[in-house]
C-alpha cells in the first residue's frame, strides 16, 4: 500500500513539475536539505518521474537536475549515499537513456551533460563533483558521447550543424582542470530539421566505431552519416 501511495504521489508531483519546473526543483532541493533519507530517496524518484514524462520540459534544467541527484552521492556522507544509491543510480541511468546529450563513461567514471545554451559539464562520478565546464557550441547541444576509452568526448549541435571532438581532461593548473581542447570539427548538412520528438526520444545518437570513425545516427529513419574520420591515439 505504501509503495502504491508513493507511486501516486510521485505521478502527481510529476504533473505539478510539468506546469512549473522551477518551483518543482526548488521543492526537491528543500527536501534534499532535510537530511531525512527516505524523503531524499523519494525526491530523487520524483525527478526520475518528471524526466521520463517530459524530457523536453526538463532539458533546459538538466544541469540543475543532475546537480540535485549528485547531492545524495556525496562520498563524505556515506549513509545518505548508500541509502539513496539505488534511486540515484536509476535516475542517472534514465537520463542517459532519455537524453542523447547525456553520456556516461564507465572506465573513467565521468558523466557528460550538454544543455540548451551550448554548454557542457563533465562530472567526476567518483567524487560527485563537476570536473570541467565549457561552451562547446553556440547553439543547443543535441548529442554527446564518450569515445570507448573515455579519452575524448564528441558533441553535436543540430542548430549549429556541427560535430566536435574534445579532449576534455588531462592538463591541469595547480590541480584544476583547464578548458577542454577541441581537436576536430565536422560540418553536417543542415538540410533536415530534427523535431523535438526525435531528439528527446533518443532517435539521434553519436556512435564511435573505432577505427572506422564517428557516426551520427538517426534511429527513427535507420540512417547514418558517412563516418567522420577520427585518427586520434587511444580512442
Amino acid at each position: 500500500e505504501g509503495a502504491e501511495l508513493m507511486k501516486v504521489a510521485s505521478s502527481a508531483l510529476g504533473v505539478f513539475g510539468e506546469a512549473n519546473v522551477t518551483v518543482f526543483l526548488d521543492f526537491i532541493d528543500e527536501v534534499l536539505c532535510q537530511m531525512k533519507v527516505q524523503r531524499q530517496a523519494n525526491a530523487i524518484a520524483c525527478l526520475s518521474t518528471l524526466s521520463k514524462r517530459s524530457p523536453a520540459v526538463v532539458y533546459p534544467f538538466l544541469f540543475r537536475v543532475v546537480g540535485l541527484i549528485l547531492k545524495v552521492l556525496d562520498p563524505h556522507m556515506p549513509n545518505l549515499r548508500d541509502y539513496c544509491l539505488v534511486a540515484s543510480t536509476a535516475a542517472l541511468k534514465l537520463l542517459v537513456q532519455q537524453f542523447p546529450m547525456v553520456a556516461f563513461q564507465k572506465i573513467k567514471q565521468r558523466l557528460a551533460v550538454g544543455d540548451h545554451t551550448g554548454q557542457v559539464i563533465v562530472y567526476n562520478m567518483r567524487t560527485a563533483t563537476k570536473w570541467t565546464i565549457w561552451t562547446a557550441h553556440h547553439h543547443p547541444v543535441t548529442c554527446a558521447e564518450f569515445s570507448p576509452s573515455g579519452e575524448y568526448l564528441a558533441t553535436y549541435s543540430t542548430a549549429g550543424a556541427e560535430v566536435k571532438i574534445w579532449q576534455y581532461e588531462g592538463a591541469t593548473i595547480l590541480g584544476i582542470p583547464v578548458s577542454p581542447k577541441m581537436l576536430k570539427s565536422y560540418l553536417v548538412s543542415p538540410n533536415r530539421e530534427h523535431t523535438p520528438e526525435q531528439v528527446f526520444s533518443n532517435k539521434l545518437q553519436l556512435v564511435w566505431d573505432v577505427p572506422q570513425g564517428l557516426y551520427l545516427i538517426n534511429l527513427l529513419e535507420d540512417a547514418r552519416t558517412h563516418p567522420f574520420p577520427v585518427s586520434l591515439p587511444n580512442c
